[in-house]
């Protein structure tokens, strides 16, 4: 199933044929014990994420559009319990359309990590509440009461420090909040569903996009009903050749925990810059994001890292001759440069708009049928379009009712849900056509609603209300993920949304328990930043927005301008001239922290593909992909192996292998 789906990534174009391929020979239904052990995944993969986080203090194992805590139940399942349970009775092993149900179900019920900035929010407006900070002066008159209690009982005290000895849990204080939290999150994952099933379609079918993690994640699971107890992938030596150099590299280091004075390989890398005035590269080498980079497309790998130089060419020039944009005080931007943030911004937009003019005939056909005047053929999606297409615009417009009731202007309201929208578009449509693991977008909705139009014009309870919308989530990445899984499924593929809802309501259940517990049990301000510079980072903006509002930033729009121009000439030379090497993607995301993180990696990634398809063509790819799937588990295992010996001799001091966050930020 995953192997003829990956072979044709070495050219960056998908088969769409496997996907229905797949579903042929006889129905398979749906089975309770895989939604059983898909929603048992999700549990686990909860739990490992927020006891790795505050208890152990191990790797940050949630982020990533596959979650590493995902994969790595998953491979448990796959490399040990499935072939348990062949060898205890045959025939008793999960088939592969079960383990495809196990991904969607796991995927769905932890693609919600937003308990902790919850919390957060809701303990923190008085809790930290001060002279100094003033926000009973700029905040407190404008919070909405039922979303944020007082601290009359001591409640968010405790929660900050921790339950006094005897003393019962307050649950009281945080029901109706809570409730009023999740609303809008629900509204927007039933957005994200619809967006997904209306974008399938042309994304998949039409464009042919090659949906690399997908197909890696399939690639595990090929071949497990055959005969033999262990999975294809873990045969071969290639495959071991690769698990050894990540897992290997990962577990030497792992003996400096005990003694440490034994030299390390340099993994994690360091800062440098190459010249005064020029950005810092952060040298990171990760096998993780080289594993995924060898499945990802060869000419988005190249134009990242071309146009990542570009960008800290064009910074460091700027720095050097005083020309330069400061952020304003409380914001925290995804890019570190507000003049390459906005370029690239710009440059992404135009991105977003001209997908969605491609697309114009089937969303076309998408709108007639919601409105009775269509023959679209539906009849393999997830749900009709006509349910789709107004599930999406209802899911929106409670979200846009919802900001509104907190106090946000009803402009404001719109503005900044069509800009969230657009940007989550844009991101999955990059991880879906390029395989990047890790993707943000240069700028966030709410900093550049606020830089955009000015804050000169809001009221004071928009600003509040604006500072909340940070807590929105992306649902539409994950989802994109199980609604391409269940292309690959047979019989009634439709069951499988409802079961996806099952989990994450399951998923959101266990993480907001143990979220709520541990703070309770041993303080939130021992833990991580969401309780701490994280809600700090909302209110901050707020204060600063309101004692000084300021005018729109026209240097920045200028900036946003060039990189929209810059992507319209991109595109236009990209569709002109097949030889043309840049593809429009490395542009959108070249100024990103996280791009900056991994730069090495993709680099890595980028030469090994790019040597072996030049010198060894589509045979020698193939024949090269175990060895990078090997980096990818090898990394996993490596992850499972330090939190286990982190449990176990280190709790609460561990060690965090999985970079995500700069070291420098102290996170």
């Amino acid at each position: 199933m995953g192997g003829h789906y990956l072979e044709s990534l070495a050219t960056g174009q998908t088969r769409v044929e496997d996907a229905e391929e797949a579903r042929g020979g006889p129905a398979e239904r749906l089975t309770l014990r895989s939604v059983g052990v898909g929603i048992a995944v999700a549990v686990a993969c909860n739990f490992w994420i927020d006891y790795s986080r505050y208890v152990a203090r191990s790797s940050w194992v949630e982020y990533g559009f596959i979650p590493t805590a995902l994969l790595g139940v998953f491979l448990v399942l796959v490399a040990l319990v499935n072939p348990a349970l062949k060898a205890l009775r045959p025939g008793a092993g999960l088939t592969p359309t079960e383990l495809v149900v196990v991904l969607c179900l796991g995927l769905s019920g932890c693609a919600y990590r937003g308990a902790a900035g919850i919390l957060g929010i809701v303990a923190s407006p008085y809790y930290f509440a001060s002279p100094e900070n003033q926000w009973d002066r700029y905040i407190h008159p404008y919070l909405p009461q039922w979303l944020i209690p007082p601290d009359r009982s001591g409640a968010m005290k405790w929660f900050f420090e921790g339950l006094p000895e005897g003393a019962p849990m307050p649950w009281q204080p945080w029901i109706a909040p809570l409730f009023g939290w999740l609303l809008p999150v629900a509204a927007m994952a039933v957005t994200a569903v619809c967006l997904n099933v209306i974008l399938r379609r042309q994304w998949a079918e039409h464009e042919r996009l090659s949906y690399p993690l997908v197909g890696v994640a399939l690639d595990l699971i090929e071949g497990s009903s055959a005969d033999r107890l262990r999975p294809p992938f873990l045969r071969g030596r290639l495959f071991w050749a690769g698990f050894a150099v990540a897992f290997g590299t990962l577990a030497w280091n792992v003996i400096a925990y005990f003694a440490t004075a034994t030299p390390t390989v340099p993994l994690t890398g360091s800062m440098f810059a190459f010249g005064k005035g020029f950005p810092p590269v952060y040298t990171l080498k990760s096998a993780f994001a080289i594993g995924f980079a060898y499945f990802a497309n060869l000419e988005v790998l190249f134009s990242i890292w071309f146009f990542f130089v570009f960008y800290m060419a064009q910074v460091g020039i700027l720095n050097r001759i005083g020309v330069n944009i400061s952020f304003r005080p409380g914001l925290y931007p995804p890019s570190l440069y507000p003049i390459g943030g906005w370029e690239c911004f710009g440059a992404f937009c135009v991105f977003v708009l001209w997908g969605l003019w491609i697309a114009r005939r089937h969303l076309r056909d998408v709108v007639l049928a919601a409105f009775g005047r269509g023959e679209a053929d539906d009849s393999g999606e997830l749900i009709p379009f006509r349910i789709a297409f107004w599930g999406a615009v209802l899911g929106w417009l409670f979200v846009v009712g919802w900001l509104i009731s907190i106090g946000l202007q009803p402009f404001l309201a719109f503005f900044v849900t069509v800009v969230g929208l657009l940007m989550a578009v844009g991101v999955t449509r990059i991880v879906v056509e390029s395989g990047l693991m890790f993707v943000s977008a240069p700028v966030g909705q709410q900093d550049f609603t606020m830089l955009a139009l000015g804050s000169n014009g809001m009221t004071p309870s928009s600003l509040v209300a604006l500072g909340f919308s940070r807590l929105a989530p992306d649902f539409l990445g994950p989802f994109s993920h199980v609604v391409r899984w269940a292309d690959f499924l047979r019989g009634n593929r439709r069951q499988i949304l409802v079961w996806s809802a099952v989990s994450m309501a399951v998923g959101i259940v266990t993480t907001l328990v143990v979220t709520f517990f541990l703070p309770y049990r041993d303080g939130a301000s021992n833990f991580g930043w969401e309780f701490r510079a994280g809600s700090h980072y909302t209110f901050l903006s707020v204060v600063s927005e309101a004692k000084d509002p300021a005018p729109p930033e026209w240097r920045l729009l200028f900036c946003f301008g060039v990189g929209a121009v810059v992507m319209a000439l991109l595109t236009f030379m990209r569709y002109r001239f097949p030889w043309w090497p840049l593809h429009p993607i490395g542009y959108t995301v070249a100024s990103t922290n996280i791009i900056r993180n991994f730069v090495l990696s993709i680099f890595i990634g980028w030469a090994c593909k790019y040597l072996i398809v030049r010198f060894g063509g589509v045979t020698l790819y193939r024949k090269a992909r175990p060895f990078f799937l090997g980096l990818v588990v090898g990394h996993v295992a490596a992850v499972i192996f330090s939190f286990a010996i982190d449990v176990a001799f280190f709790p609460g001091a561990g060690h965090r292998i999985h970079p995500w966050i700069e070291p420098w930020l102290g996170y």
